[in-house]
């Protein structure tokens, strides 16, 4: 029931969206959540021993506290067989009896553990305990690529 007829004289405003502009938002949000995400700057796989809680185990993750500390001790595990700490040699029953007599003298911060692809996961996971009693309070476990030596 249109009298005048107006809607014949009136244009219809086009509705268009600018592709390039749409791909160069998206490429923007991309680029901020990578450069944002921790995903990009993980160094490892952490492990906090102190505060575990009530189960008493320790909790998987790092506080980003511990990475940026400066006084990081270094461990390179070379298989089940060798291990070297501190420009000495271990077997992992050395390294145990070494830490337990070092014990909890001095607080330490952080312990990165530079493992290759023959650590089986029971000697790993003796090296954390070894280094909660000697007073490690976080470990970082990274992983070499293959081929390097």
């Amino acid at each position: 029931m249109n009298l005048v007829n107006t809607t014949a004289k009136v244009r219809k405003q086009e509705i268009s969206v600018d592709c390039a502009a749409l791909f160069d938002i998206l490429l923007i949000a991309l680029m901020m959540t990578l450069l944002g995400s921790k995903f990009v700057a993980a160094t490892g796989l952490g492990v906090s021993f102190g505060g575990g809680g009530e189960s008493g185990l320790p909790k998987m993750g790092v506080p980003d506290s511990a990475v940026a500390n400066s006084d990081m001790d270094v461990l390179s595990a070379r298989g089940d067989s060798m291990l070297i700490f501190d420009g000495a040699i271990y077997t992992i029953d050395s390294f145990r009896k070494s830490f337990s007599r070092a014990g909890k003298q001095e607080r330490r911060g952080t312990l990165l553990i530079k493992a290759d692809k023959n650590l089986s996961v029971q000697t790993l996971v003796e090296i954390c305990e070894a280094a909660k009693s000697a007073g490690f309070e976080n470990a970082i476990i990274a992983a070499e690529p293959d081929g390097r030596r």
